[in-house]
């Protein structure tokens, strides 16, 4: 049945921790596509109530606006979207708004439920991550380069602004937020100034602290990298950063005790590479490359974090993939293809 229809302007994708549901957020229909996966064949199936409104647009936000993709009154824009690990809430970010949406997860069903009125945050927030601990949600604003954290009620999904919160990254145009496996240190890509924010995170009260800016990229930053959707992406010992520019997936060694990054190796991908992720047991990493409308797929050496191009890679795909999860188990990859407003299917 691959590929499966979206909305309109679709942006990102998120695979609920029990890998039986899929969720997309589609930015000019204003609302999230909500899909049941059969497991044993990865075949997605829209929910009866899907798709289901992101929440009260809000005042539109002027700055983002002026964004090459943003065309006016089009609601709050749902951007970014992340699952809680305990399967019981998604949480998406409403560029256009300045605001958080959550939703209650019926576990059986996965039929969304939209807790309360969106949470608001900074000037067009653009990712939302939760943390490892499902505590803390965090969100990137692009226009205030900031971090936003939030303690999560665990009862209702609820949010409400953690002390000290926002903290500056002192880079430009922050989007993606990582972190390592125990939620110790959280990664903030900067796209606007070639470099990751590294923070320690306080795993109780949620504050962060900076403890290094890692260069990554060389040469400017246009535009086109605002749809750069997963640019870092963390693997024990390891760290793999999207470079657009050389159109290249960098490998590099992270340093345990401080988080900072040092070049292992450089690896070609396609055009205008724009999301990464890795399989769950960290053998494989996939990079989407909207200009060439296909997958990288890369072999990890779990010894050095060099990558060696898989045999048959790159994989097709739909028109413009901008979004890409693997399942829990390792078999199934999906791309958000936001050119032909669908997704794709790919057996691993």
């Amino acid at each position: 049945g691959s590929p499966f229809k979206s909305g309109e302007r679709t942006r990102c994708l998120t695979i609920h921790p029990s890998g039986k549901f899929v969720y997309a957020s589609n930015a000019y229909t204003n609302n999230i596509s909500a899909y049941r996966v059969d497991q044993s064949t990865g075949t997605l199936t829209e929910l009866s109530n899907s798709p289901v409104a992101a929440g009260e647009a809000g005042p539109f936000d002027d700055t983002y606006a002026k964004l090459p993709d943003v065309v006016g009154n089009k609601g709050g824009m749902p951007y970014y979207i992340d699952a809680h690990p305990s399967g019981k809430f998604v949480y998406v970010t409403n560029c256009a708004s300045a605001s958080v949406s959550v939703f209650r997860v019926n576990e059986a069903t996965g039929d969304l439920t939209l807790v309360g009125l969106p949470k608001e945050t900074g000037l067009t927030p653009y990712a939302v991550a939760v943390h490892p601990s499902g505590k803390f949600v965090m969100t990137s604003t692009w226009g205030g380069n900031d971090i936003y954290v939030y303690t999560v009620n665990l009862d209702t999904g609820e949010l409400e602004h953690a002390e000290g919160s926002p903290f500056a990254t002192l880079g430009i145009k922050p989007v993606d937020i990582n972190f390592n496996s125990d939620g110790t240190l959280a990664y903030v890509a900067n796209n606007g100034s070639n470099n990751v924010s590294i923070f320690e995170v306080n795993v109780n009260t949620g504050k962060l602290t900076l403890k290094d800016l890692g260069m990554t990229r060389a040469g400017s930053i246009d535009a086109e990298l605002l749809k750069v959707e997963q640019p870092v992406m963390l693997v024990p010992g390891f760290a793999f950063v999207i470079d657009q520019v050389s159109e290249s997936l960098v490998s590099y060694r992270v340093d345990i005790a401080t988080g900072s990054f040092k070049e292992v190796s450089r690896s070609k991908t396609g055009k205008q590479p724009v999301a990464v992720a890795q399989d769950p047991l960290n053998r494989f990493v996939y990079v989407a490359n909207s200009g060439s409308n296909n997958i990288s797929a890369f072999a990890i050496n779990s010894t050095t974090g060099a990558l060696t191009e898989v045999e048959g890679s790159p994989y097709s795909v739909g028109d413009k993939p901008t979004s890409i999860r693997v399942d829990a188990n390792g078999w199934y990859l999906y791309t958000l293809n936001q050119g032909s407003q669908d997704l794709s299917l790919i057996h691993i």
